[in-house]
This record gives structure tokens, sequence and C-alpha cells, in this order.
């Protein structure tokens, strides 16, 4: 019997150690989600150092973003220096000043992937945000992982974060969401001219095919007895049409719209070396009724390009895909009655290189075969003769010139009846002045810039 109660005895001693131990270990655990939980910032100098920020860098798996803060306090994209919404920029730091952590997360390297606080070259849900000033000195660098939705309750947001040189992740209070497309940055509208207000569109491409659209309306500009400038009403439709074809109106009304709203999704500076494999295609010379001329290269990237390779790589497509890429430049030929609007078109224009959408590019390079629902044999038939390739339309490659002996051949034989007639340089009804101004720039090939 005593036994009995002495082993009794022994296991409550070991009981209540088992207790006190477990107790201690919440202790230790507790202890330091206390001090966490009192409001630590996880920056808790990069608030004092806002105004000293010149540059924020956001880098993803394969893609990469650099903003800089100018003389003049104003933020732009690099390489290009393409503008962008200084508010944006000035809310993602500010974010990252009031992080505040909660909690510790994980300190294993191995763990890192489970709420996306790696390397972000090789872990495709972690972003890396890189602030420093102008002398080059880093104020923050921060790992953005997995957003951690209903965590905390109340509304409040919150994220898994790891400063780049420590170990321990947390999670925190507070959420960035970084991204590296230019878009969510900025306004990436290139062109948005007032389609109502569309006289003229001639596409003049490099083998001689001259498309030329007029405006047709009530009030279209240029209208005998019309209001300059009033277009109510108009719509782009094509001059010189064969007789007996029928036009596409909805490819006419995507090209009207592409020139209403074009957006492009990546800017390059005109001496890049992306430029350096774009061929030029088409010219697109767009009128308004109050004597705004727009001139627009199309380019297209050639298959061996670098950027095909990229792209094969990026959405593991084939190369045709990769030989869609359309690009333009821009210049403005005249600048009608506003001013302004003919100035700012010049600064986007100046010195850059556009990537634009598939179907934009698509639409901007239109021919014939494209508006005209005929076979393409057919459409040869019915226009035969292309005349002379324009020496300011075509480009430098070996290929295009043989191509434009060709045609000129074909000319010799037969008289031009294609839309817009005869020769491409004679037919599209500029002035002396802006003529020139377009052969300046179509001379080449796509990497003379501006």
């Amino acid at each position: 019997m005593r036994r009995h109660w002495r082993m009794v005895a022994v296991l409550l001693l070991l009981a209540g150690a088992s207790v006190a131990l477990a107790a201690w270990a919440w202790m230790q655990v507790r202890a330091p989600l206390q001090v966490a939980e009192q409001g630590e910032l996880l920056l808790p100098r990069l608030g004092e150092q806002l105004g000293d920020v010149a540059q924020l860098a956001v880098r993803r798996k394969g893609a990469q973003l650099l903003l800089t803060r100018t003389e003049e306090g104003l933020w732009v994209a690099e390489p290009a220096g393409w503008p962008v919404e200084g508010g944006q920029v000035r809310s993602v730091l500010l974010t990252l000043a009031q992080m505040r952590k909660v909690r510790p997360a994980t300190a294993l390297p191995q763990r890192y992937a489970l709420i996306g606080v790696g390397d972000p070259a090789r872990d495709e849900n972690s972003a890396a945000v890189l602030v420093r000033d102008a002398e080059g000195r880093v104020l923050a660098h921060v790992l953005l992982g997995q957003e951690a939705e209903g965590w905390l309750g109340g509304g409040r947001e919150a994220q898994f974060v790891r400063l780049a040189d420590e170990q321990q992740a947390w999670l925190v209070e507070g959420r960035v969401r970084a991204s590296t497309a230019l878009q969510d940055w900025a306004d990436t509208t290139l062109l948005a001219l007032p389609v109502e207000q569309l006289a003229e569109v001639i596409i003049r491409h490099a083998d001689g095919e001259v498309l030329r659209l007029a405006a047709e309306g009530r009030d279209a500009p240029g209208a005998r007895g019309g209001e300059k400038g009033k277009t109510t009403g108009a719509q782009l439709r094509l001059a010189d049409a064969p007789p007996g074809s029928k036009v596409r109106e909805e490819r006419l009304k995507q090209l009207q719209a592409v020139l209403g709203s074009l957006r492009f999704r990546a800017v390059v500076p005109a001496d890049a070396d992306e430029v350096r494999h774009l061929r030029e295609v088409a010219i697109v010379k767009a009128r308004l009724g109050d004597g705004l001329a727009v001139q627009l290269h199309v380019l297209r990237l050639q298959k061996d390009g670098p950027q095909a390779g990229a792209d094969r790589q990026e959405d593991g497509r084939q190369q045709e895909k990769a030989a869609a890429q359309w690009w333009l430049r821009g210049q403005v030929l005249q600048a009608g009655s506003d001013e302004k609007r003919a100035q700012r078109l010049r600064r986007h224009f100046k010195g850059r290189v556009f990537r634009v959408y598939d179907e934009a590019g698509a639409a901007l390079a239109s021919r014939l075969e494209d508006v005209l629902q005929v076979e393409v044999q057919d459409l040869r038939d019915v226009a035969p003769g292309n005349g002379a390739v324009d020496e300011e339309a075509s480009t430098t490659s070996p290929a295009a010139d043989a191509k434009a002996d060709e045609a000129g051949d074909a000319g010799a034989r037969a008289p031009a009846t294609r839309a817009g007639g005869g020769n491409a340089g004679a037919c599209d009804g500029q002035a002396p002045d802006a003529a020139a101004a377009s052969s300046s720039h179509s001379r080449g090939s796509a990497t003379n810039g501006e």
C-alpha cells in the first residue's frame, strides 16, 4: 500500500514537471510574439528617409522594372524615361515604411518557397523591392511573399516578407503588390486620336502597296461645305475600291478603334539593342480635320531577334508567335490647331520605340487583301500593277529590294489600279514639307531613331 502511494507521488511530481516545462516553453514562444505585437516596424528608419528615395526597383522571375526620380521630382521608368504616376510610387514606399511585424514565420531557407520569400530569380511567387537614395545607398531591400488574407481579422491586410540580409521571415501587417508591368505604374496610352475627327488614313507598305482610307459622313472633315474639324457620324471608308468588291467594315472599324486608343506594352530607347532586329513593314499617316498629321512607322521583329528566344522561354509558344511582335516609331508631321497636343505627342515619340499588342500592330499594317472580302489570287487579278516601289517606303534588305524590282516590272506591264493608285510617294497627298519629313524617317531601317 505504501509502495502504491509512493508511485502516485512520483507520477504527480512528473506531471507537475511536465506542466512547468510546457509553461516555460510557451512563454519562450510567446515572448517574441508579445514584442512583435507591440507594433515593431519592419523598416524603422525608412519613414524618415522617404524624402531621400531616388530609385525603386522591382524584380520578379524573368522581369524587372526600374523607376527613378528626376531632379524635378517626377518619376520615370528606365531606360526609356517614360513618365510614371508619382502617387503610385509614394503609396508603395509609404506602405513599406508602415509595415509592422505580427509574428515570425520561418527562418529555414527550405521553407521560404512555401510563403514566397525566396529568391525571385527562382521563386515565381516572390518579388524583390530595392529602394536606394541618390548616392546609391540601399534604404530597403524586401522580399515580398504571399498575401495572408484573413490572418489578422478585422479586414486588416497582411503579407509574408523577409529582409534580404536576414534569415528570419515575418508575417507583417500591410501589403504591397509590386508589379513589373509598366501599365500598373503608368499610363501606357501612346496615341488617342479623336476618331470622330479622322479625315484620312494612308497605309504605305514597303513593297509599294498603298491603302487609302477617307472619312465619309454627313459632316466628314474636308467635305465640301462641311465645318472644319466637325465630323459627326464620320466613318473610315476605303477610297478607290475595285469595282464590285465588298469591304470588310469590321476591319476598318478595328483600325479606327486602334487609332482612337493605342496602348503599348513595352518601351525602349531608339538606340536599344532590340531595335537593331526590327524591320520596317509599313508607314501609317493619320490626318485629323483640324490639321494634325501623325506618322507611325510600323516595325516587326525578325525571327532571329534576341527577344524571340526570350518570348519562347516565357510562354512556351513557337517561334511564329515571337515573330508576330509589332513595334512602332512615331512623329508629328503637322501640329494642327492644338499646339499643346502636338508638343505632348512629340515628347512621347522622341527617342523611343514602342512594342504594341499584336492585334493593334496587325491592324495598322492592314493590306488591301485584309480589307476586301476576296481571295488573294482574285485580288491580284483585280489590281495587277502596284507600280514601282517608293524609295522612301522600302526597306534596305536585299529581299525587299528584289521584291521591289519584281513589283516594278509588273507595274511597267500594266497600269496601277490599287486603292490609292500609282506611285506610293505621289498618291498620299502630302505637302512638300510633310513628304520630306516622311522621306527622312522612312529611308532606312528602324535603327535610325528620331
